[in-house]
């Protein structure tokens, strides 16, 4: 300050105080809202991948129970809306725990693909 002039003890000194402090505090509210915002995606990437594990077959891509049980949740609330379009398609393939203990997994999926 003192090369610009400006003695502390005024008022135009206490407003530049101020504005450097208000300058220190704004580059410090930024880079913490950055780091925040790259934490924040990071986290919502590992939430989509664990989302992904807990819903979904890891051999076949299907659904699970639990990806059935929230689908029926969606569509719950679309039929409450008036807004559903869905159908329901439900298959059984006979045999196919004892292909896969016995025969193997692979044999299974050939199985299900063949079916």
């Amino acid at each position: 300050m003192e090369e610009l002039g400006i003695d502390s003890m005024d008022e135009i000194g206490e407003l530049y105080n101020m504005f450097v402090l208000s300058l220190k505090e704004s580059r410090y509210y930024m880079t913490s809202f950055n780091k925040a915002k790259i934490d924040i995606l990071d986290k919502e990437e590992k939430l989509d991948e664990m989302s992904k594990v807990a819903l979904f077959d890891s051999l076949t891509g299907v659904g699970n129970k639990a990806a059935f049980n929230k689908k029926c949740n969606e569509l719950d609330k679309e039929i409450a809306e008036n807004k559903a379009c869905f159908a329901v398609i439900m298959a059984d393939l006979n045999n196919l725990k004892y292909i896969n203990d016995y025969f193997g997994h692979k044999d299974g999926d050939d199985y299900i693909f063949i079916q």
